[in-house]
């Protein structure tokens, strides 16, 4: 008996993400949406708690640094990703 790779699909992949968090999910949905098939590799289940999604607090905003080049570059990726 031959083993079936866990991936069901005829297609390949046109782009390889690493990571099902929230990042990585992201950035397969809007891959997709631009006509892209991607592919997304985890070490678990998507959003299955072993990603560091589930482990940090890393959220894009722009308040409460006390850090300027932070704040700018942090502001900047607002402005990008609302684009």
């Amino acid at each position: 008996m031959t083993a079936k790779p866990d991936i069901v699909s005829d297609s390949v992949p046109e782009i390889v993400i690493v990571g099902a968090g929230i990042v990585g999910a992201c950035l397969a949905y809007e891959a997709s949406q631009r006509g892209l098939k991607p592919l997304v590799l985890s070490v678990g289940s998507p959003a299955g708690g072993g990603s560091a999604t589930a482990a940090s607090w890393a959220w894009i905003n722009a308040c409460s640094t006390e850090n300027p080049d932070y704040f700018r570059l942090r502001h900047a990726s607002l402005r990008r990703w609302q684009v």
